[in-house]
């Protein structure tokens, strides 16, 4: 987000470096990773084909991964993107390659406001499942994640996000 004009922009390469190590391991020049952005007051978002994009994120439900996070000095794009990808469960990091992320912007946070980050893996939907358990296993080829970054002192939500990883293939 330009912090000038307080609209979404495109992010430039230094800052997608940030993120990128989370990414395909292959070619790191390229950009195999599809971002979604989503406004939650609006729910505008940039249309693709097969976009589940707008599919609404659900809360996490207990237990969800926990990771607490230190006093921020600023938060942009960039840091909701790699605070979300460190509360990643090491295995999926290095079997799986981030195919694509959807975040839904709830709120904004302030200047040394404490966070908290939640990650869950996300269950396949009932009508799906065709009788079958519903988890998933950790090698699966593709696996969906949900996270939650939340104020420490009073627990609002500041960013709703779904991550889809897929099986590395070597």
């Amino acid at each position: 987000m330009n912090q000038d004009t307080r609209k979404l922009q495109q992010l430039n390469d230094e800052a997608r470096e940030v993120y990128l190590v989370y990414g395909p391991r292959t070619d790191r020049t390229a950009s195999y990773i599809s971002v979604t952005f989503v406004l939650c007051a609006c729910r505008l978002a940039f249309p693709e084909k097969n976009n589940d994009s707008l599919k609404k994120i659900p809360k996490l439900a207990d237990p969800a991964q926990y990771s607490r996070l230190g006093i921020l000095k600023f938060f942009s794009l960039a840091n909701a993107i790699c605070i979300l990808l460190q509360s990643m469960p090491q295995e999926i990091i290095d079997t799986h390659e981030l195919q694509t992320i959807t975040i839904d912007y709830k709120r904004e946070c302030q200047y040394e406001d404490a966070v908290d980050s939640l990650t869950s893996i996300e269950f396949a939907e009932a009508g799906n499942t065709n009788g079958t358990a519903t988890t998933k296993p950790l090698d699966q080829e593709l696996q969906q994640f949900l996270h939650l970054l939340k104020l420490s002192a009073t627990n609002l939500e500041i960013t709703r996000a779904r991550t889809k990883w897929r099986k590395l293939v070597h």
